[in-house]
């Protein structure tokens, strides 16, 4: 697709608490109308979270209910409209794990879906980590718990790490790490 030669309108066709649905109508290069379709939506944070000895990483077990599954990932979650990345990063990681980290990194950022999605994950290494005696939030996370890089490494290798923003952080950290 070539880039438009103008947005004639752009309404919101769907809307509920996660997401939104935007159909734009607008104008060709070659001066043909066309419609598009996207979905609009907040971004998130995914959160490395690093052991001590540098070869494990801390996941969670949520059930994913459009998959009707659960899936090993990296904790992540929404940031708040109020948020920085590292703010909703450092939020996520204590909901989810009940750790808190002396150390963040940016491993940089990703589109989920661009051809559908406005969505944006931003990545972090959280490193020096130490529990806290707070309760999990009860809406998603089922347990936590500490895996192998080298595990994870060769799961990544044989495609499967089925959650793509755990994939998609896994190769950041990876590449990080060296």
């Amino acid at each position: 697709m070539h880039r438009p030669k103008k947005i004639l309108t752009s309404k919101v066709v769907h809307k509920n608490p996660w997401y939104q649905v935007r159909q734009d109508d607008f104008l060709r290069p070659d001066s043909k109308r066309g419609k598009y379709y996207s979905i609009v939506s907040d971004p998130f944070v995914v959160i490395c979270a690093l052991s001590d000895d540098r070869r494990k990483v801390c996941m969670v077990k949520n059930w994913r209910y459009p998959v009707r599954r659960y899936l090993l990932e990296f904790p992540m979650g929404w940031r708040e409209r109020n948020e920085t990345p590292l703010m909703a990063a450092k939020r996520e990681l204590v909901e989810e794990t009940q750790m808190q980290a002396q150390k963040w990194t940016s491993l940089g950022s990703f589109y989920l879906a661009p051809g559908i999605s406005t969505q944006q994950g931003f990545v972090f290494l959280a490193e020096r980590l130490h529990p806290l005696p707070q309760a999990k939030s009860s809406d998603e996370v089922v347990a936590s718990k500490f895996v192998s890089l080298n595990i994870l490494r060769t799961r990544q290798a044989k495609g499967l790490v089925p959650d793509a923003p755990t994939s998609v952080a896994l190769s950041k950290l990876l590449f990080h790490l060296g």
